[in-house]
């Protein structure tokens, strides 16, 4: 199952019953996963309003990077 949760958060924050309403899905099973997104900060919680952060940290972004260099015949490196 894919749910593409963070394309509804473009325009505006949203609640968890706005979010449940455009994925079409329960919202008592989402919640639990927009808080652990929230608490992982790749979103943003205000009150009961669930929101895209105005910038994301470098650190998870950094990693993936990390993870996937290749050296010059195209051999995965180990991080550094």
């Amino acid at each position: 199952m894919e749910l593409d949760l963070f394309s509804p958060l473009t325009d505006s924050p949203m609640t968890v019953e706005q979010i449940a309403s455009v994925l079409k899905v329960n919202p008592a099973k989402i919640k639990p996963l927009l808080y652990a997104l929230g608490t992982a900060e790749l979103l943003t919680v205000d009150g009961e309003f669930f929101s895209k952060p105005q910038a994301r940290k470098a650190p998870g972004r950094l990693a993936v990077v990390a993870l996937s260099r290749r050296d010059e015949t195209g051999v995965a490196k180990a991080p550094i």
